[in-house]
C-alpha cells in the first residue's frame, strides 16, 4: 500500500506559508485591542488623576499606541 504526501506539512508547520501571517494578524490584533484597553483606562480618569501621572488628556492616543484620537 503507497502512502500520499500531498505536502501539506509544509504550510501548516510553525514556519509555513500559511503560519506565519496569521501570527502576524493575530499579534497586530492583540495589539489593537491592548492599545484600546489602554486608551479606555486613561479616558475614564480624571483631568486631575491624569496631572498625578503627568499625563495631558490629548497625549492618551499616543500613550495608547494608536494614531487616532480619543472620541
Amino acid at each position: 500500500m503507497a502512502v500520499m504526501d500531498f505536502g501539506y506539512r509544509n504550510s501548516i508547520s510553525t514556519g509555513g506559508v500559511v503560519v506565519r501571517p496569521l501570527k502576524a494578524l493575530f499579534a497586530r490584533i492583540m495589539a489593537n485591542r491592548n492599545a484600546a484597553r489602554t486608551r479606555r483606562a486613561l479616558e475614564r480618569l480624571t483631568d486631575r488623576e491624569l496631572d498625578d501621572l503627568g499625563i495631558a488628556r490629548y497625549d492618551i492616543p499616543s500613550i495608547a499606541g494608536q494614531s487616532r484620537p480619543a472620541r
